[in-house]
């Protein structure tokens, strides 16, 4: 059975290595283009999280279960916030351990794949203050980097200016490591597909095991398994009724077929791409590209590409299906 025909998909701060918006229409390509069989979700694959806290949290939940056929097992209920932000705490007691244990006494930890965060599951989760020792830390390293660079400044001597400049790129990286590591702030969604991959660092990047690109890119702080890793989709809006029509189109666009006009908005023309061989964007540049012309070979829809570096401008975009 095909749950999820389209995929939508939020980098936020966690799992590191997709530009945002390339990965977003590169999934829509994928998903799109791949064969049925390895894109299908069965509905005992799914986990659908509500907040028991918000009513039309669950009210959705129930729907989306029942519309989905998702057993009743695979739908859990926990204790949240009404708010879009959550502490780490927050998290961690009312939402991460609810749902490991969970799936580990209702034995879903092989079956489910694909973890859905319902309206009303908070968004962000914030950075926690960091300690005084820490902050000292920072205004010493500060302190030296800016009588580094003072000294720096009036030096005349090519020797001790090159030796200087040793010691300021230690103190700079010293201060950057300081500032990552009191950065603990993060995207719910992400943190979710890391759910089995504890323990891993709270503070920078965890990298991406299913980012293609991940060995031209810089190395981040940890990396979590592939096997690991969840699908994680949220269905959410600004208001409950926005939600449920996401619902219902989804389903009757799966029935009916997607119509409309296929635009792809490109970085650079073809030729240059191989131009720019080691670069993330490129490598997605390049899937575009393709993408697009299977679209148009295929002849299921009008394409648009545009390989210009701006974006497409309001109302370049008119009956647009996929973008």
């Amino acid at each position: 059975m095909m749950l999820f025909r389209y995929v939508s998909v939020i980098c936020r701060n966690r799992i590191s290595g997709v530009p945002g918006l390339l990965f977003i229409m590169l999934c829509l390509c994928i998903v799109t283009f791949m064969p049925q069989e390895l894109i299908a979700l069965e509905p005992e694959e799914v986990l659908v999280v509500v907040n028991e806290n918000i009513r039309e949290s669950v009210s959705l939940g129930r729907y989306y279960q029942k519309r989905r056929s998702i057993p009743q097992s695979n739908l859990v209920k926990v204790s949240m916030n009404k708010m879009e932000t959550c502490s780490r705490k927050e998290f961690d007691l009312g939402l991460a351990i609810p749902l490991r244990e969970h799936l580990l006494k209702r034995g879903l930890l092989e079956s489910v794949r694909c973890i859905v965060l319902m309206y009303g599951i908070p968004l962000r989760i914030a950075g926690e203050s960091i300690s005084e020792e820490e902050y000292s830390k920072k205004e010493v390293l500060e302190g030296q980097l800016k009588a580094l660079e003072k000294e720096s400044a009036f030096s005349r001597d090519d020797v001790f200016s090159k030796t200087l400049g040793v010691e300021i790129a230690k103190v700079k990286k010293a201060l950057s490591d300081s500032m990552i590591y009191s950065d603990r702030s993060a995207s719910v969604d992400s943190e979710i597909a890391l759910l089995l991959s504890v323990p891993y660092p709270l503070e920078g990047w965890v990298d991406n095991p299913c980012y293609v690109g991940r060995f031209i890119d810089i190395p981040s702080s940890s990396q979590a398994s592939q096997e690991a890793i969840y699908m994680v989709s949220r269905l959410d809006a600004p208001d409950p009724g926005i939600v449920l029509r996401i619902i219902d189109e989804s389903i009757q666009t799966e029935r009916t077929g997607l119509k409309g006009r296929a635009y792809f908005d490109a970085r650079f023309q073809p030729p240059d791409i191989m131009e720019r061989r080691d670069s993330s964007y490129s490598l997605y540049d390049q899937s575009l590209h393709k993408a697009a012309q299977r679209l148009q070979k295929s002849m299921s829809m009008p394409v648009a590409i545009d390989h210009r570096p701006d974006l497409f401008a309001q109302g370049d975009c008119p009956q647009a299906a996929l973008y």
